[in-house]
């Protein structure tokens, strides 16, 4: 293995004395070797700007070629497996979606009720103090359900009082629900808190199971009927007023059919929560393996 410069690495004047396979240059830049190279080449620290003609003047050690793509070889063959891995997490979720939508709309026992006899209305529960820091969640577009927001002091917003969100509640911003912005509170997000732009629902759950509105509302079918129901002429300005969605029409299976989908949803969630731990696994391993195949030792 010799010292090479990146700008004689990668190709000559002829394609036949090529040196450098640039898949390997590729994983090469993701490795912490490469960062190691970086700190002490940089005089003020890797968040340095590096020009292409700093980058071309590093030297790296760089084995023969045929090695190059042996180590090449190797490296996507694990990096495959983190693919497929969560390729198949994805396919189950999806799968697993289409079942319990299939599950709501064969059940004979379904009827129309509105949203007003499964939600209730919360009221905005804390006063902002100026001095205090709250932990902002918000709700992403598209089904994609509840996600962590920002830190912030009361003293930088103009909100006078927000709304602490409970696990199984049920939230959405009124100006993106119309485009699948609305989720049920998974346990992690207990205790964060959204603005009064975000109305929260307390799920009567005699009545309908958090898991069974969280399928319904992922559905893209049902977002049009949502945007129906918003107010504004501007689409990407529609508001979902909280009293007229407690007037919207939800189809409500049977308890048994409800049930039946919780149990399905939970035992989904112990696969995806497997495919999850293997992905992590794998790509753990990605730093080390990368460390021995840049020190030939893969």
């Amino acid at each position: 293995m010799t010292l090479l410069k990146i700008s004689a690495a990668c190709w000559s004047k002829s394609h036949e004395s090529k040196k450098m396979d640039t898949k390997f240059l590729w994983w090469y830049f993701r490795s912490n070797t490469f960062r190691e190279i970086l700190e002490i080449e940089l005089p003020n620290g890797i968040k340095t700007e590096l020009k292409a003609s700093r980058l071309l003047a590093l030297s790296i050690p760089l084995p023969p070629l045929a090695e190059q793509q042996r180590i090449v070889a190797r490296i996507e063959a694990l990096s495959s497996q983190i693919a497929r891995a969560k390729q198949l997490q994805q396919e189950i979720a999806t799968e697993a979606e289409g079942l319990c939508l299939s599950l709501i709309s064969k059940d004979r026992e379904a009827t129309q009720v509105p949203m007003s006899e499964l939600l209730e209305l919360k009221r905005p529960d804390v006063e902002v103090r100026p001095d205090e820091i709250y932990q902002f969640a918000g709700v992403y577009s598209f089904g994609r359900g509840v996600f962590k927001g920002v830190k912030r002091l009361g003293m930088e917003f103009s909100y006078t009082h927000l709304s602490t969100l409970k696990t199984n509640d049920f939230v959405y911003p009124k100006l993106m629900a119309w485009e699948g912005a609305m989720a049920i509170v998974p346990p992690e997000y207990d205790g964060y808190v959204v603005s009064t732009e975000f109305p929260v629902f307390r799920v009567k759950e005699n009545r309908v199971l958090p898991e069974t509105l969280a399928t319904y509302f992922k559905n893209p079918a049902i977002w049009p009927k949502i945007s129906g129901v918003s107010t504004g002429t501007n689409v990407r300005r529609r508001r979902l007023n909280p009293k007229e969605f407690l007037r919207y029409n939800f189809t409500l299976p049977s308890m048994q059919t409800q049930v039946q989908l919780r149990e399905i949803r939970v035992k989904v969630a112990c696969i995806i929560n497997d495919q999850l731990g293997l992905v992590r696994n794998l790509e753990s391993l990605m730093p080390s393996i990368l460390a021995k195949a840049f020190k030939g030792e893969l």
